[in-house]
């Protein structure tokens, strides 16, 4: 078969398995009275992350020849890409949508009537802690 009947076939597949799954996890934890929460951050994020869990584990199993390479490789892998590919993705996006954020806004601009605010406020605490005790000398 061509790589042109294949690859929609595959993406088909694969969107039919996201589905299934997903509206599997949702009806299991209905069934267990779970919380729309604990079923998307335990069982759905469990669920996703077992099959690149079990890579190693079945690859030491197995015992076939190269299989401690594709263990090394599974163990190793992961944390290497999400400490370089994924984090380098984070930082680039933190980059460039910086002007979306409102707190990038007040401090790329300069100062702002908001930021002013708590400047009055400390000022005026400190006038009237002043004029309560002119002396300065707080009672201990």
């Amino acid at each position: 078969m061509s790589s042109a009947v294949l690859l929609p076939a595959s993406f088909a597949i694969l969107l039919a398995g996201a589905l299934l799954f997903t509206n599997a996890i949702e009806w299991f934890g209905s069934m267990v009275n779970l919380g729309q929460g604990a079923v998307g951050s335990l069982l759905a994020a469990v669920a996703t992350a077992l099959p690149e869990s079990l890579i190693p584990v079945v690859a030491i199993v197995g015992g076939e020849k190269g299989s401690d390479d594709v263990a090394v490789g599974a163990i190793v892998g992961a944390p290497l890409l999400l400490a370089t590919i994924a984090m380098a993705l984070v930082g680039l996006a933190a980059v460039l949508y910086r002007d979306r954020r409102p707190q990038a806004r007040s401090t790329l601009a300069g100062p702002t009537r908001l930021s002013r605010v708590p400047r009055r406020a400390a000022r005026r605490i400190r006038t009237e802690r002043t004029r309560r005790d002119p002396g300065g000398a707080r009672a201990v």
